[in-house]
């Protein structure tokens, strides 16, 4: 962040404190905030769910905590890479299936957080003492 004085001026000393929140629907995120001492300010902080979210950004005054401005800001979290460990696979197909019917399945690939994770290409097979025919559908994944 850089600090601007009311004139428009760039402020060259830091000093000024600031609270900042990151909104999560699994929970308010902690922002770190850190003074570099030349008018500008280091926030960092790690976001965990997909889609839109605000984050806030006060200056703290003797009138108050006053948003700085265009606060609150619109974050877009993407999903992360995907995790192997955190794929999910359901369904009837993967326990019982009688001969001559159709078994089903369902895979969901997600990030590290739970997030749905798309675009992912998988590899399906099935092992057994007779060949088997696999017809996987994409469209969701």
């Amino acid at each position: 962040m850089l600090i601007k004085c009311p004139s428009g001026n760039e402020l060259t000393e830091g000093g000024a404190t600031f609270l900042s929140t990151f909104k999560d629907p699994a929970g308010d995120i902690a922002v770190s905030i850190a003074d570099n001492n030349n008018g500008t300010y280091r926030a960092t902080y790690t976001a965990k769910t997909a889609g839109k979210h605000n984050l806030i950004v006060l200056l703290k005054t003797d009138e108050g905590d006053l948003h700085i401005k265009d606060s609150p800001f619109t974050v877009i979290v993407l999903p992360g890479a995907l995790s192997v460990s955190n794929c999910e696979i359901s369904g009837s197909g993967l326990e019982v299936v009688v001969a001559g019917e159709t078994g089903e399945f369902r895979a969901t690939s997600k990030d590290d957080y739970g997030n749905i994770v798309t675009g992912c290409k998988m590899e399906v097979g099935v092992e057994g003492p007779e060949s088997v025919r696999i017809l996987f559908n994409f469209a969701n994944i």
